[in-house]
């Protein structure tokens, strides 16, 4: 909800990248390499890392309670 809302976006985008990279490595070890890839666990996970590591980000909660 943090997300999608753009509430908090570097918390909450820090914490999707580690549960999916969990849950990505789990499904890994228990179904093999393929089925991370065809749910795309893994690009799920890089998508919220490249969310995490943005500057500012515009159209969110966070950009209109920041102080000037």
């Amino acid at each position: 909800m943090m997300l999608i809302f753009g509430f908090k976006t570097k918390i909450a985008a820090y914490g999707t990248v580690f549960l999916l990279l969990i849950f990505a490595l789990s499904m890994t070890i228990a179904l093999g390499v393929k089925a991370p890839l065809d749910y795309s666990v893994w690009a799920g996970s890089a998508a919220a890392f490249l969310l995490a590591t943005q500057k500012e980000y515009f159209f969110s909660i966070d950009t209109l309670t920041k102080k000037s």
